[in-house]
């Protein structure tokens, strides 16, 4: 994590020289639009042109730029996150509290990277509200929902938060790792039972095709649980670091909805 971390920091550093050589392009560029020159007319029209394709090749390397940063947030982010699955095997996961957990899993969501594209660029697959394509396959270290049978009730199923551990590709099977479970975490699942987590934030304003609208229903993770359950968007975020507004469905309360809660 060390070296990732170097070397995000040496791309942060060419990201903010950019960012400058970019900012002072585009003053000289205004400077020379605003200013009547005494130049020829077709002469000046080259020379805007000129300096306006300078700045739109700096614009090119800083997204460049970030879209390595993004991509280097999302692997320590991984890293950082601790593999349940691997804590287990070092027999050390007793010394993870069930409110220690809730933490990680609370900044986990925060922590997604936001996704940006170039000008007009769909949202990916996983972005946000994307689905995943038919054909994907969630990699080892993935989190997921996955539907799995309820240990006081067999004939019942409920969503969980879990890791994938492996996948059997002639079975279609998954192996998954329950987070929350300390005796036995690990169990085989169809594919068709596991549903992959978003791998980026989308941006509102950018890709609202990515945001679930106002009213939409959605499996989404009970505060201060591991298990997903359904409920209703009360408010969708309107800027990047926003969370969204949901209201489960709980029959405990009048309505069978509870009052409204902020979700990442």
């Amino acid at each position: 994590i060390q070296a990732k971390m170097l070397e995000l920091h040496n791309i942060l550093l060419q990201l903010e020289e950019e960012r400058l050589r970019e900012q002072s392009n585009l003053d000289n560029l205004t400077k020379a639009f605003d200013e009547p020159s005494e130049s020829k007319p077709a002469i000046q029209k080259m020379k805007l042109v000129g300096m306006y394709k300078t700045c739109l090749n700096n614009t090119e390397i800083e997204m460049d730029l970030m879209q390595k940063a993004l991509g280097l947030l999302n692997e320590i982010q991984t890293v950082r996150f601790s593999s349940v699955a691997s804590k287990a095997a070092e027999k050390c996961k007793d010394t993870i509290n069930k409110s220690n957990l809730m933490d990680m899993i609370v900044i986990y969501g925060q922590s997604l990277p936001l996704w940006v594209g170039e000008s007009e660029e769909p949202a990916p697959p996983l972005c946000g509200a994307m689905q995943p394509d038919p054909e994907y396959i969630a990699k080892v270290g993935d989190l997921v929902a996955a539907c799995v049978k309820m240990e006081e009730d067999s004939s019942k199923s409920t969503w969980i938060l879990a890791e994938v551990t492996g996948f059997d590709s002639d079975k279609n099977e998954y192996t998954i790792y329950d987070i929350d479970e300390r005796e036995k975490p690990e169990s085989v699942i169809e594919s068709g039972k596991i549903i992959p987590l978003p791998l980026w934030r989308a941006h509102p304003t950018e890709n609202p095709e990515a945001i679930f609208p106002k009213n939409s229903y959605v499996l989404a993770l009970y505060p201060q649980t591991t298990c997903f359950y359904p409920a209703v968007v009360s408010q969708s975020p309107e800027k990047p670091e926003d969370s969204y507004s949901l209201m489960f469905e709980d029959s405990s309360y009048t309505g069978g909805y509870s009052p409204p809660n902020e979700i990442c």
